[in-house]
């Protein structure tokens, strides 16, 4: 076979092999770009998990070895938490009993869903004994609507070592009023403080709130590994000790 027509051939099929390649490459990326630019997206179904539950005792953060409890986040641990609030609540559990000799400091932030920070982060105060608390986002930064927001909550146990601080993190997303379908779990973050404000606010509420309270967090259990449920289960029957900052 002529040698310029062999060369000719070759050529030909490498051309072809490289348009096939970037077909392949180009399709996902167009099908990725939609699903990111999509307005309309279902916040019900994105799969973002939530650390419910902190680690144990490390540094200043020391717990009495037989103790069940941990730091905790009243969320859920498969995402479908939102909030139609540009300032919304959110609520954890702190296992900690504070001193003057053993103050322990906590920080919150948040970051946006493509990893930058957004506002600054926050010095939380906890409370002096173990029971739930609540942070508010800073009026400074009211969330973004239609938007999914990355929170974290560290204690601060070692300054020295930051790798011994204990740390949580979720998701939480801003809802549009009109885009809320009436689904109370979608808007899961106002749910829990509009329970947590009316017990707190009247700490011998009818039997009907507190059914409610312990439906609400035993529908996390549900979801919660062994390994998890364990520390969530000991909080569901306490009764709540927030004093609100």
């Amino acid at each position: 076979m002529n040698i310029k027509l062999i060369f000719s051939l070759k050529q030909g099929i490498a051309r072809s092999t490289m348009i096939a390649i970037l077909i392949m490459l180009i399709i996902p990326l167009q099908v990725l770009s939609l699903q990111k630019n999509d307005d309309n997206q279902n916040f019900e179904d994105e799969q973002r998990l939530n650390d419910v539950v902190g680690g144990g005792s490390r540094g200043a953060c020391v717990l009495d070895s037989n103790s069940p409890r941990r730091l905790t986040a009243l969320v859920p641990a498969k995402i479908r938490g939102g909030t139609l609030q540009e300032q919304p609540s959110l609520w954890f559990y702190s296992p900690y009993t504070q001193s003057e000799e053993t103050q322990l400091f906590a920080t919150f932030n948040i970051l946006t869903d493509e990893r930058r920070q957004f506002g600054e982060f926050m010095p939380i105060k906890l409370p002096k004994e173990p029971g739930f608390f609540k942070v508010l986002i800073a009026q400074e930064y009211p969330l973004e609507s239609q938007n999914w927001y990355n929170w974290h909550l560290s204690i601060e146990c070692n300054p020295q070592d930051k790798s011994q601080n204990i740390s949580i993190q979720g998701w939480i997303a801003r809802l549009e009023e009109e885009n809320y379908s009436g689904d109370s779990d979608l808007i899961w973050y106002d749910r829990v403080d509009r329970l947590a404000q009316q017990l707190c606010n009247n700490p011998l509420a009818d039997e009907t709130l507190k059914i409610e309270w312990e439906n609400l967090l035993n529908s996390v259990a549900n979801d919660l590994q062994d390994n998890r449920r364990k520390f969530w289960d000991i909080l569901i029957p306490e009764p709540l000790n927030c004093p609100l900052y």
